[in-house]
């Protein structure tokens, strides 16, 4: 769950490149959080649909979850339409 100094985790740089099988490798060990480095975001933004679904259902938060419909994963919900996921 480290961060490297622009703030990336090895969970959002696998999930921004597409990495599934890495991304399943950090979370199946819990060596990475799904809520830490906007890789719900990255996945989304990134067209990585398989990878969004992976991290919703391993934790990452929807707007649903959100209180208020405000933080990372209601931008990202947001994207997803925008970008016609």
């Amino acid at each position: 769950n480290a961060a490297n100094p622009k703030g990336e985790t090895l969970l959002s740089v696998a999930v921004e490149h597409g990495h599934e099988r890495v991304v399943q490798l950090l979370v199946e060990r819990g060596q990475a959080d799904v809520n830490k480095g906007d890789c719900l975001s990255l996945a989304i933004q990134n067209g990585w649909l398989s990878l969004a679904e992976y991290l919703i259902e391993h934790g990452a938060a929807t707007a649903e979850e959100e209180e208020e419909g405000s933080g990372e994963a209601w931008s990202a919900l947001q994207e997803a339409c925008e970008v016609g996921a």
